[in-house]
């Protein structure tokens, strides 16, 4: 602003409201754009909130959200309270969403990577990078597409594999986050025992965890309540919430359940631990008199070798089976035909796998060798650097979706606003690519011009009819 600026300047600027004078600066060459509405839509108000009810995908938990919305512009995330895993809570995670949608280092839109690993990408038209992933999909030999996905558990699933199997591909399912369960309920225990697993905070689905935890630890009629042990070498916030701490050498921590079980003597299981005896004594008293009695855990602090052991454990002190342990046998191999060359086409919609693989995987090394990569990451990472073709997909809080967060609750996600840069939903980039491939998906007998959101609601029509749909809308699940 060192050339000033004029007075007639100035008030087109503050005519044109408040809110968008800090996206303007001191330039007023497009002054007309930030007027909101001509004709506001009838279910906008200036100045009065839309709420949208969704579901939110900040991590596996899937919780019922209200989304608050200012001149379509979304400004707030809440819980809903008639959602049976939020019951009108939200988490940091979910309360940060917002920050994710306006985030200026999300992909712009799509991108295509000229050279090798390090090139300069060069953006392009929604249309150009899927006919062009298309074309590569088709020269491929068969069998060396593969997708590479977490655990959508929903309607994507159905979409996904017809794809795959149309293209005569393979899926390969990796989800770091989704391998803790999230259909606990120990909202009335009187004993509560943890091995590791920091349920208030990344563990499992925290907010209903932390709803059931307020309620089991609360006083009741009588003046009694719930009793809390952390089972670890360290304590994060969930353990600093307990009433006792077992302090445990690391890859100890199954001889403490195996004590509790009664399998093991408690001086045997002092000595080989470390716990303090008269802690640990305690704790098996509490454990003994209890009515209902609830074990966590692995957490994933104390996974390592003993983490096999630990949860069979764990099982048996919830008179359950042990579960069985995640398989990772399918990411192994394919990071050895990756290598191999084995693989011509990789589309990746995982978490992060070039990071969050364990580095002796060497699954960045692998990637490398692959001629066409595809990565629908919204933001850059470590595995979409490694990309030649980046397509980005939209936030949740911009797109139509569905979960199934645990048995029983059925989801949908509902897009609360346009969306901020040019992306698209995953499902949409396949119905476009599947029609350019020729290749006919069933779902819903959706097509690519009908899109993502009108396949999404033929799957749920099909599924319980036009009124479950129309609740979700309503409700969120």
């Amino acid at each position: 602003m060192s050339d000033g600026m004029k007075r007639r300047d100035f008030l087109k600027v503050l005519g044109a409201g408040g809110a968008g004078v800090a996206t303007v600066g001191c330039s007023t060459g497009h002054v007309e754009k930030l007027i909101p509405y001509v004709v506001h839509p009838e279910e906008i108000v200036p100045g009065v909130p839309t709420y949208y009810a969704s579901t939110c995908r900040e991590c596996p938990a899937g919780c019922g959200i209200h989304v608050e919305t200012h001149e379509g512009r979304v400004t707030k995330v809440e819980g809903n309270p008639d959602h049976p895993v939020s019951r009108g809570n939200t988490c940091a995670r979910g309360q940060a969403s917002v920050q994710g949608l306006y985030h200026p280092d999300r992909y712009r839109g799509p991108q295509i990577v000229e050279t090798d690993v390090g090139g300069a990408p060069r953006d392009v038209s929604w249309s150009v990078a899927e006919q062009e992933v298309a074309r590569q999909i088709r020269a491929a030999p068969r069998g060396s597409v593969v997708f590479l996905t977490g655990n959508y558990a929903g309607t994507m699933d159905r979409l996904v594999d017809e794809f795959v199997a149309g293209v005569g591909g393979r899926r390969v399912r990796y989800a770091p986050l989704e391998d803790t369960p999230r259909d606990l309920d120990f909202a009335d225990a009187d004993v509560l025992v943890s091995f590791g697993a920091d349920f208030l905070e990344t563990w499992g689905s925290p907010v209903d965890y932390a709803w059931q935890f307020s309620q089991m630890h609360a006083y009741k009629r009588g003046g009694t309540r719930g009793t809390f042990v952390w089972v670890g070498p360290h304590r994060p916030l969930t353990g600093l919430n307990a009433d006792l701490w077992l302090e445990t050498k690391p890859g100890t921590e199954a001889l403490i359940a195996q004590a509790l079980a009664g399998s093991l003597s408690p001086a045997e299981a002092a000595r080989q631990t470390g716990v303090n005896p008269q802690k640990l004594e305690r704790a098996l008293g509490f454990w003994n008199a209890g009515r209902r009695k609830v074990a966590l855990g692995p957490g994933a602090a104390i996974q390592g070798r003993n983490a096999a052991a630990l949860s069979a454990a764990i099982a048996g002190l919830n008179g359950r089976a042990a579960p069985a342990p995640a398989d990772m046998r399918p990411m192994v191999q394919l990071v050895e035909d990756m290598r191999a060359g084995r693989v011509r086409v990789l589309l990746v919609d995982a978490e992060n796998p070039a990071y969050s693989l364990p580095g002796g995987v060497k699954f960045a090394e692998a990637l490398r060798r692959v001629p066409v990569r595809v990565s629908f990451s919204s933001f850059p990472d470590d595995t979409s650097r490694l990309a030649n073709f980046i397509l980005p997909q939209s936030h949740f809080l911009e797109r139509w979706d569905d979960y199934t967060p645990r048995p029983g609750v059925f989801d949908l996600v509902q897009p609360a606003m346009r969306p901020v840069f040019n992306t698209k939903a995953v499902g949409d980039v396949l119905l476009s690519m599947a029609s350019d491939l020729g290749i006919a998906l069933t779902g819903g007998g959706a097509t690519a011009a009908r899109g993502w959101d009108e396949y999404l609601r033929n799957a749920w029509t099909a599924r319980a009819g036009g009124a479950a749909w129309r609740d979700a809308l309503k409700n969120g699940g």
